[in-house]
């Protein structure tokens, strides 16, 4: 099981990273605009994350079209190749996962882990496994905020993207007392909040 930090605040994703149970950082722009930063930002943002100790980082390409996505995720592989791109699973956002999931990075046959984001539906972990990607982000809360049962699309989800041998990172979780059912369903990977991965190191029994 690996567990990620879903937030660009540096002082408590390095107070995180620090527990050495954190296997690195994911972020997107809204995060990214939380912690007072833009686009621009990101290489050095990697660099500080690095620096603090986070094994892998995810970044999300972004743009209106294909093309748009493709500079986008063009710009984010300069950084560093080892980045783990972030792409929506919307069609054009597809379109350009599958290219550069399979080997075939801009014509420069150049390999690129790519993880397909905003997940809302078992059809799209199809998508993911004909895409080729390496990783899946289920929003779980946000599946629930829209009257659905989160746990049983989720685990759905999971079981398409095990037999693709995709990793599933469930997103957009509300509690902590959705942990637990999640892992024992089969869940391998989670992205917390900043608070929501302190409260995770803090219980007031334990204490």
């Amino acid at each position: 099981m690996s567990l990620y930090i879903d937030s660009a605040d540096l002082v408590k994703v390095s107070r995180l990273l620090a527990s050495g149970v954190f296997e690195g950082v994911t972020t997107n722009p809204t995060i990214l605009a939380r912690a007072g930063l833009s686009s621009a930002d990101r290489p050095q943002l990697f660099a500080q994350l690095k620096a603090a100790g986070a094994k892998l980082v995810f970044m999300q390409a972004t743009g209106a079209t294909a093309a748009d996505i493709a500079k986008d995720a063009s710009f984010i592989r300069e950084i560093d190749p080892a980045i783990v791109v972030k792409i929506p699973a919307t069609e054009a956002g597809v379109t350009v996962a599958a290219k550069l999931a399979r080997d075939s990075y801009l014509g420069q046959g150049r390999h690129c882990e790519v993880l397909l984001t905003a997940v809302y539906h078992p059809t799209q972990a199809l998508l993911a496994a004909g895409a080729g990607v390496q990783y899946i982000a289920p929003y779980f809360g946000r599946l629930n905020d829209q009257g659905f049962n989160g746990q049983q699309i989720v685990a759905q989800i999971g079981a398409i993207a095990t037999a693709n041998s995709i990793e599933t990172v469930v997103a957009s979780l509300r509690s902590l007392d959705d942990l637990p059912a999640l892992a024992a369903a089969g869940v391998p990977s989670f992205t917390l909040s900043d608070d929501l991965a302190i409260k995770l190191l803090n219980d007031p029994l334990t204490d």
